[in-house]
């Protein structure tokens, strides 16, 4: 299945074009902490989508629903262009991490 192969190499960067990177939960901001997938608006503010959580102790979610609430601690999987993941960071993440 090539065409699966070649999507798999874009979504992994391969290509250069996008990345797919791990968020700590525990390393967001205070006030995008324990907000919603919705709430956090991270596509209209940044480009990127989120394409999976996962909270301490459980399995992955791919494609999580808008209204999923973040917990304190756990993973989200973004996916973007790096320009787009750098404008989430600076958005998102604590300035000192």
């Amino acid at each position: 299945k090539p065409q699966v192969l070649d999507f798999l190499d874009i979504i992994s960067g391969a290509d250069g074009g996008l990345s797919l990177v791990k968020i700590l939960i525990q390393n967001l901001k205070p006030e995008y902490q324990h907000k919603s997938i919705v709430e956090l608006q991270a596509r209209a503010h940044s480009g990127v989508n989120i394409l999976g959580y996962k909270a301490d102790g459980k399995d992955y979610i791919f494609n999580p629903a808008a209204d999923l609430s973040l917990g304190d601690s756990g993973v989200l999987m973004i996916l973007g262009q790096k320009k787009d993941i750098k404008r989430f960071k600076s958005k998102y993440i604590k300035e000192n991490i």
